[in-house]
Parts: structure tokens; sequence; C-alpha cells
């Protein structure tokens, strides 16, 4: 992922696709789509690097609203990780890229 950026690109749009057809896997998908915002930030491209950003957020409030035992989660430490790791992970990238997101849930609209 350091140095073969465009590979690296290709191989997370692949895993992202073949991660559709297994939709339990939501720490897969959260992996996928937060390497995938890696690999377009390092490459300059920050909307696209946004968007993945953008779908990782997702998962991370889902990921904490619906805490699960893997495959479907990560289990008893999913919480702390999620809030001491990824969570300051993801902003800071957010930060760096001028990405608007929230890890928040946000309240339905009526």
């Amino acid at each position: 992922m350091v140095s073969e950026l465009e590979l690296a690109e290709i191989e997370f749009q692949n895993a992202a696709e073949t991660a559709t057809s297994v939709p339990e896997y939501r720490p897969l998908h959260f992996d996928i789509t937060y390497n995938l915002s890696t690999v377009l930030e390092r490459k300059g491209l920050t909307a696209e690097s946004c968007a993945q950003l953008r779908r990782t957020a997702f998962i991370y409030v889902d990921l904490l609203a619906h805490p699960a035992e893997p495959p479907g989660g990560y289990g008893a430490s999913g919480e702390s990780f999620l809030r001491d790791v990824a969570g300051p992970r993801i902003q800071a990238r957010a930060r760096r890229i001028g990405c608007d997101i929230t890890l928040t849930a946000q309240p339905s609209t009526p």
C-alpha cells in the first residue's frame, strides 16, 4: 500500500466488490472501506477518499449500535477498539482531507 498505490486501489476495489456478497461481515467492510480511503488519500484523490471515509463512518456507527461477536462484529473488545483507535483515525483523516463526517448516529426524521 505504500509504494504500489495503483495496485492497492485495484485490490481494495475488488475486495469491496467481493465483500458485497457477505453483508454480515461488517468488520471486513469497515477495514476495506477505511484502507481504500487511505490509498485514495495517498493518491491525492480527496473526494474519492472522503466518499470511502463516509462509508467507513456509517459502518463505524452501525458496529457501535449493533455489537456482535465475529464474524458480524468485533466481539467484547469491539467498542474500545472503535472508540479509542478507529474513531480518532477516522476523524484525523477527515480533518486532513476536509471531509465532513459524523461518528454518531443520526436521529431519524419522521
